[in-house]
């Protein structure tokens, strides 16, 4: 099964968790800004919730997704609270463009982390993070995408 991760970061938080992901699954994780350069199985694709809503450039993205190159998408999220927004609208977004959507999801929840008055001040996931999020792709590994 091939797979890849990508995500769209603006403080930090999302790329953190796309790491200790891909790390988990034996893969390097890429912002979205990096193009897939093969056909894949399952695209893990991850971005942060702002005002309730998901990134555009990452709502483009999926928009622009090639459905032949791209089996099925697990979403990721991370976010300051409330449910989660962005895995819905991607999962959306994905359908209409015929690309199955993996029932299982991720949020990882972040209190004021991330973007300041002053610039980029998240990525840093503590322990119990990282532990969710292995817990996540070994999950995810040990039942192969069902």
């Amino acid at each position: 099964m091939t797979v890849a991760v990508r995500y769209k970061s603006r403080g930090g938080n999302t790329q953190a968790v796309a790491e200790v992901l891909a790390d988990a699954l034996g893969v390097t994780a890429d912002s979205i800004d990096v193009p897939l350069t093969e056909a894949v199985d399952t695209l893990f694709l991850g971005g942060g919730t702002y005002w309730f809503q998901a990134d555009k450039e990452l709502q483009n993205y999926v928009k622009n997704l090639d459905s032949s190159e791209v089996k099925q998408i697990v979403t990721f999220s991370t976010s300051g609270g409330g449910e989660p927004f962005i895995n819905m609208k991607l999962q959306s977004l994905a359908k209409q463009k015929g690309i199955a959507i993996n029932e299982k999801s991720l949020r990882v929840q972040f209190l004021a982390k991330g973007l300041s008055l002053f610039g980029r001040k998240g990525g840093q996931l503590t322990d119990k993070q990282k532990e969710q999020v292995r817990t996540f792709a070994k999950q995810f590994t040990e039942t192969v995408g069902k």
